[in-house]
């Protein structure tokens, strides 16, 4: 997890107290997505957040009547 932190450090995150970071950071994991790959469906409920610890990140949203953005 030092890259999680080294990450949040140098993300708008760092500003937060401790206590929140600890927070959004509990149960949090590392996970590895391929190029071209999705992390989240329409529909799809509950709290997230990604941190990007490497890499770039594209982000695609489909409205419901099939305009994207």
């Amino acid at each position: 997890m030092d890259e999680v932190t080294a990450a949040v450090a140098a993300s708008h995150l760092f500003a937060l107290p401790t206590a929140v970071t600890g927070a959004v950071l509990h149960g949090a994991r590392v996970q590895r997505v391929p190029a071209g790959s999705m992390t989240h469906h329409a529909g799809e409920r509950g709290p997230h957040l990604e941190l990007v610890v490497d890499g770039v990140l594209r982000v695609l949203v489909t409205a419901p009547d099939g305009r994207t953005r």
